[in-house]
């Protein structure tokens, strides 16, 4: 695994409750123990590739199953549903 969701959380406006994602091991420009954006779901970030979702962005929905994946980048304030 690349990455977990910690227990530190964010709710949307429209309800929504996003997790916030810490970096497991290194890879690409990120560092185990370095802190990310926020996913809804497990499946919004994919554990294979380079993809990561840098902090303050937000990805969410739950139909659609590893949104981010390959060595997509999520910069800050981005939000994806």
């Amino acid at each position: 695994m690349k990455y977990e969701m910690t227990d530190e959380t964010v709710t949307l406006k429209s309800g929504e409750v996003l997790y916030r994602i810490r970096a497991l091991k290194d890879f690409s420009d990120v560092r185990a123990g370095d802190l990310g954006g926020y996913i809804q779901w497990p499946s919004n970030l994919s554990q294979e590739g380079d993809c990561w979702i840098y902090p303050w962005a937000f990805v969410y929905g739950k139909d659609s199953y590893d949104q981010i994946r390959g060595s997509v980048r999520v910069g800050q304030k981005a939000r994806c549903y």
